[in-house]
């Protein structure tokens, strides 16, 4: 998801479950389960402010981790707000 706003930085993060047993190397998860995560995500932040991206990380994944029950949930924030850096972030991974 990318958010931009006139008054706010850019970011970016990026949310990877990790089913238990994995999964075989062929095998993806339907069309209709990703989507149905990108747009439980888009709408968790509506309306919400985070000053930390580490807290915006472990609000990511605590939904997903309650909502779609992956066994692991690895989520990386990054923001786009130093000028003399091409970013910051913070990555977390939670059982």
């Amino acid at each position: 998801m990318n958010v931009r706003n006139r008054n706010a930085s850019s970011l970016i993060f990026n949310c990877t479950s990790i089913s238990a047993p994995p999964l075989p190397l062929m095998t993806f998860p339907k069309r209709s389960t990703i989507l149905q995560s990108r747009n439980r995500l888009l709408k968790f932040g509506e309306g919400r402010e985070w000053r930390l991206i580490e807290k915006l990380a472990e609000d990511i994944a605590a939904t997903v981790l309650s909502e779609f029950h992956p066994a692991r949930i690895r989520v990386e924030v990054k923001k786009f707000i130093i000028p003399q850096t091409r970013y910051i972030s913070v990555v977390i991974e939670r059982p």
